[in-house]
């Protein structure tokens, strides 16, 4: 059976670029990342590789770990994210995506 990130692939997260994904930190508190890039990478035929790229603020810094997602129209989901550089707009976290290719995504 089929997980709900199984149906979020490159085509879907390019949709929502520029778009506003929320993090939970605990019950009460979350924080606003932007989704700033969406990308295909090289991989083998019968693989799916792509890589999303989130900006968030400087603090609170969230450092590599799970963390659920919230989305207005995509809904909530666990992603790993990993930080992966820091400028004066705050610090760009990526999530990877690299699966086997089902029929249902070809």
């Amino acid at each position: 059976m089929p997980s709900d990130l199984d149906r979020l692939n490159l085509s879907v997260f390019s949709q929502y670029l520029n778009t506003h994904f929320n993090v939970r930190l605990d019950p009460a508190t979350t924080i606003a990342l932007e989704l700033v890039t969406a990308v295909e990478r090289p991989t083998a035929p019968n693989f799916e590789c792509f890589s999303v790229l989130f900006l968030g603020p400087e603090s609170p810094y969230l450092g590599q770990g799970l963390r659920t997602i919230e989305h207005a129209t995509l809904g909530t989901m666990d992603l790993f994210l990993v930080p992966v550089g820091k400028d004066a707009r705050g610090v760009t976290y990526e999530a990877v995506f690299n699966r086997s290719r089902s029929d249902s995504r070809l």
